[in-house]
């Protein structure tokens, strides 16, 4: 039997608490004024709500890295550690594809 775990973890009403009693009470994200009924005339419902934080917006990271940038960031991180580190060796490759023509027309509709 499924409980109520998530429906209390993410508990998206709003807090309204009355100024004149003092009474608390949680609505839905649609209502936008709430009438205590404590005294004549019904007074209104303040919002009682956290300060929301925004996280800030963080610098965009490259998506490549050049062989010489990946070298002065080891550098630099060995620096900071005291120790060194040697220089890896080139590993480049390259791939090369080569077309050849088709030899037979079904090997055209083919690709």
């Amino acid at each position: 039997m499924p409980g109520s775990g998530i429906r209390r973890k993410y508990d998206v009403r709003r807090l309204w608490r009355c100024p004149e009693c003092g009474l608390e009470r949680k609505a839905s994200g649609q209502v936008t004024v709430l009438r205590c009924r404590c005294q004549e005339p019904y007074p209104v419902m303040k919002l009682i709500e956290p300060k929301r934080v925004v996280r800030p917006v963080g610098v965009p990271l490259n998506k490549y890295i050049d062989a010489e940038e990946l070298e002065a960031l080891l550098d630099e991180e060995a620096e900071t550690e005291g120790g060194t580190v040697s220089p890896s060796p080139s590993t480049e490759t390259h791939t090369v594809v080569e077309e050849r023509p088709p030899s037979s027309p079904t090997e055209k509709n083919e690709l």
